[in-house]
């Protein structure tokens, strides 16, 4: 009975290590469960923000890639001011032809003048100011083609600085292309991790579902071994009992025998019979007590056997709850670890997405300070258009000018009579070139207005990339704040994988322990079944030889009832 009192203290102990293991593990799989559910939720919030990054990227992408577009349609309207700017200059150059042809007619003029001495001094003040008109219109087209030579370069700086900003678009376009393709792969890889998670959290309910049973069975598992510890204290003690009696009962048969044996020489046989069933009665009381104590102790060993069974078949029942929580808890690690792997991959990704955007932001930012230096540079090149366009007026003024004189001329060269007739060849000459510095004029105004068009609408394109630039900017800004913010969620995820992770390592540990428990529980119950029925077997056959005793005692007490009568 002492080995079944110890083995049920032993399961005792590890029914308690069991039941605090599984708290443990309760406590665990309830703190996976909210840790699941989170990550699930955190998971699901980065798909949002990584469509929105997506969308505005894509969007930032295209509205850089069509302000490229729109700069190089600005290069060619800008490459045709080129070509306008040398057919202005090809005029010029017959404008100062024609102001030399000019100069030359006034000289012309001038000798005509001379030769008919008194009647050439009208002549003389027209080609003196035909020659001043003439030189005039040749400086006024040199002055142009110094404009128009600031023109061709300051186009040539233009196209270049337009095409470089393009170029750079276009190349950071080409170089982020890869940003939407890469956030498509992490959205894909967030889609695995947030499956992953919800599987998780349905794997920890059902943990903590059957770690609330393996509670339940342990705690069956406690009251049975305290059932068992009580019935064992009542064992001893009724044992104990019993131990007394037998002591007794011998104590009474050794007097009942020495009795008996003086009853053979004695000579007041009554009186002897009268001792020998006293002590028989002593005797007969003291195997009731015998008998009264093995009737309890098997009813003890009763209560052992059902504790033990039932301690069996709990420990059982938890057993396999424990290895379908282990089971778990290892698919847990396994994935949680997996995800921890593709939330570093992603984090990584990230970053060079974030460099790349980045990337973009400096170049648009770069863009739209070379677009601001452009349009500064469009508008000079407009200020040159207008000054060619007031010195055409002064051409066209000296065209006039010149037209009025060289009718004038011929107004003398009639009141000269046979001493005009030279001077109005000239007149008709110089009329004929003002006329004609005249018709140019108005071609160089005409490709001015053109120029002037033109400028206005590079300068139109210019300031709208410039201030889409900087719109795009502010929306390149908004995208590098989202992917900071899906970093910090993934950091999040990340986290709470980690730990789903690092707490089902922790769970299987503890398992671990409820396992060799349950084992010690068993070993127990089995141990205790085997001592129960050996105690069971000894508890009866006293029993029997106390019956025995008994039956000797009755045949004993009957010899002495015979022995008074016969006395």
């Amino acid at each position: 009975m002492q080995q079944i009192s110890a083995g049920a203290e032993e399961a005792s102990g590890a029914t308690q290590q069991s039941l605090a293991a599984m708290n443990q593990v309760e406590e665990r799989v309830d703190r996976q469960e909210r840790t699941t559910r989170q990550v699930a939720e955190l998971s699901q919030a980065l798909q949002i923000l990584l469509n929105e990054t997506r969308a505005g990227i894509s969007n930032l992408l295209a509205n850089v890639e069509g302000a490229s577009n729109r700069q190089t349609g600005s290069v060619v309207t800008i490459t045709e001011l080129e070509k306008q700017a040398d057919e202005i200059g090809d005029i010029v150059k017959t404008v100062a032809h024609i102001a030399d042809q000019t100069n030359l007619l006034a000289l012309n003029a001038a000798i005509e003048a001379a030769r008919a001495r008194q009647h050439g001094k009208g002549f003389a003040v027209v080609a003196d100011e035909v020659r001043t008109l003439a030189e005039i219109s040749e400086r006024s087209a040199r002055q142009i083609r110094d404009l128009i030579d600031e023109v061709r370069a300051s186009v040539t700086d233009i196209v270049s600085g337009v095409q470089s900003s393009a170029e750079t678009a276009r190349m950071e376009v080409e170089k982020a292309r890869s940003i939407t393709g890469q956030l498509e792969a992490i959205r894909a890889d967030m889609g695995s991790i947030m499956a992953g998670a919800i599987e998780m959290a349905g794997s920890a309910e059902e943990s903590k579902k059957s770690a609330g049973f393996a509670k339940t069975r342990s705690e069956e598992i406690a009251a049975a071994a305290e059932q068992q510890s009580a019935a064992c204290e009542e064992s001893l003690l009724t044992v104990a009992q019993q131990t007394q009696a037998l002591r007794q009962t011998e104590q009474a048969a050794d007097a009942l025998a020495e009795i008996s044996e003086g009853l053979r020489i004695s000579v007041d046989i009554s009186r002897s019979a009268e001792d020998v069933a006293g002590a028989a009665e002593e005797l007969s009381a003291a195997v009731e007590e015998i008998n009264r104590a093995a009737g309890q102790i098997d009813t003890s060993i009763s209560e052992i056997n059902a504790g033990a069974r039932t301690a069996a078949e709990k420990g059982r029942e938890t057993s396999d709850l424990v290895v379908r929580i282990e089971q778990l808890a290892q698919m847990s690690e396994s994935q949680g670890g997996a995800a921890v792997r593709q939330a570093d991959q992603i984090l990584g990704l990230l970053a060079t997405n974030k460099d790349a955007v980045d990337s973009i932001i400096e170049a648009i930012g770069q863009a739209a300070r070379e677009g601001a230096e452009n349009v500064r540079k469009v508008y000079a090149l407009e200020q040159i258009s207008r000054r060619i366009d007031k010195i055409v007026d002064a051409i066209a003024n000296v065209s006039i000018q010149t037209n009025m004189l060289a009718v004038n001329g011929s107004v003398e060269s009639a009141r000269a009579g046979e001493f005009g007739k030279g001077f109005a060849v000239v007149s008709t000459d110089i009329r004929n070139l003002a006329r004609d510095s005249a018709e140019n004029a108005d071609r160089i105004k005409d490709l001015v207005r053109s120029v002037q068009d033109r400028i206005a609408e590079v300068r139109g394109d210019l300031v709208e990339t410039s201030r889409q630039a900087l719109a795009e900017v502010e929306a390149a800004k908004a995208t590098t704040a989202r992917l900071e913010e899906i970093e910090r969620v993934m950091r999040q995820v990340r986290s709470g994988n980690d730990e789903l992770r690092e707490s089902a390592a922790q769970v299987a540990l503890v398992l671990a322990e409820v396992k060799t428990g349950l084992e010690q529980i068993a070993s127990a119950a089995v141990q205790s079944e085997q001592s129960a029925a050996q105690a069971s077997t000894a508890a009866r056959e006293q029993a029997q030889g106390a019956d025995d005793l008994a039956a000797a005692v009755e045949e004993i007490a009957a010899l002495a009832d015979e022995l008074q009568s016969a006395g």
